[in-house]
């Protein structure tokens, strides 16, 4: 624009360089404000980012309805019949209906339990009369299932914060019915298995190099074994499972995964896996105190003696539990002799069988069905 000076005939031209200046200041703020927006935006989202086996996702806990996962039912367990139900434990009137097994086979000394069904009067009924027609007096009950949801009353601190505490109605109540009724209680427990506790705390979580949590072929991801709580946290369980009066616990899922595309996990990559879940394995049995410790083992495991991938270590593990459950078709598999020769050997721990449906059931040991 051109005007002319006060004391000048000349016309004077002031330009357009204020008016630019102004614009490129206002272009470089709006480019920062920009890239504040994305580089906030992409640490947000890399918090839920769920790599999988087959790619990966975005996991919004506020979207997402999902029911945790629960896992497969517990396997009949049996025994060579050494400890007997005491016959003030039966009903008077249920005597009459029970089936006497053949002197060949082992009496039945436990079988599985719905946890979800156990506040039910009639189900309680119905189970206990079954136990006594069957000759059991244990029952299992899965407590803390691989979806990570946890069916009994805990005072776990973790899991009232991770929200893993979803009891079933009625489960104190009618486990100490099942008690007074002389049974034996067993409570299983997926130890690193879990879709729950890994996304709400994920510094226990298994990890990949971004930060972002793990997950196996079935979309469930797993706690660290040296996680700074997952130790803690089975170790409150198991105190819970204490206090309700099991007398016994199985611990499935103990270590590191042993399928998918482990090669992603950085979490405790070059460091001695075996040596971590023993660790582990050693804080739970302390936690579990006067209750029985059994450990399912991995098939490699049970067939090598050693498992680079779950890092479980039988001759190691021995050493902390008083069984290890292996899958079997046969007590005569060469892999179980075997096994049962090198763990048995100077060591209390006892290797007990899960068998497929209509085996041949060994005298002197106890076995799961299933």
């Amino acid at each position: 624009m051109a005007r002319k000076g006060i004391n000048s005939t000349h016309s004077v031209y002031y330009g357009r360089g204020r008016k630019k200046g102004r614009r490129l200041l206002i272009l470089l703020l709006v480019l920062l404000i920009t890239a504040g927006v994305l580089a906030g935006g992409y640490f947000y989202l890399q918090e839920h980012i769920v790599y999988t086996a087959d790619g990966f996702y975005f996991d919004f806990p506020f979207l997402s309805g999902k029911e945790p996962t629960t896992p497969g039912d517990v396997p009949l367990v049996v025994d060579d019949g050494s400890e007997k139900e005491e016959e003030g434990n039966k009903d008077p009137e249920d005597k009459d209906e029970e089936e006497t097994p053949p002197e060949s086979a082992p009496t039945v000394t436990a079988m599985e339990g719905d946890l979800s069904r156990i506040g039910d009067a009639n189900y309680r009924s119905q189970l206990m009369n079954q136990a006594w027609n069957a000759g059991c007096g244990a029952l299992v009950f899965t407590v803390k299932e691989e979806g990570g949801r946890v069916g009994i009353p805990t005072d776990s601190a973790i899991a009232q914060q991770a929200g893993s505490a979803q009891p079933y109605d009625g489960v104190a109540e009618g486990l100490t019915e099942l008690k007074e009724a002389g049974f034996s209680l067993t409570a299983r427990l997926s130890v690193c298995r879990d879709n729950i506790v890994p996304r709400a705390l994920r510094d226990n979580a298994l990890r990949t190099q971004s930060g972002a949590v793990w997950m196996d072929y079935d979309n469930i991801t797993w706690l660290a074994p040296s996680g700074p709580q997952t130790g803690e946290y089975i170790g409150q369980l198991l105190t819970s499972c204490q206090s309700l009066g099991f007398d016994g616990v199985i611990l499935s899922d103990l270590g590191y995964p042993p399928r998918g595309k482990t090669d992603l996990i950085v979490t405790d990559k070059g460091a001695d896996k075996q040596a971590l879940t023993t660790q582990l394995l050693q804080q739970l049995q302390q936690a579990a105190g006067e209750m029985t410790v059994t450990v399912a083992l991995s098939d490699t495991a049970a067939q090598s003696l050693t498992d680079a991938m779950t890092g479980q270590n039988p001759m190691q593990l021995r050493e902390y539990c008083d069984a290890l459950l292996v899958n079997a078709q046969s007590e005569t598999d060469a892999f179980v002799q075997n096994l049962i020769t090198q763990v048995e050997d100077g060591s209390s721990c006892r290797i007990a069988l899960a068998l497929p449906e209509g085996s041949a059931l060994p005298q002197g040991r106890s076995c799961y069905l299933g």
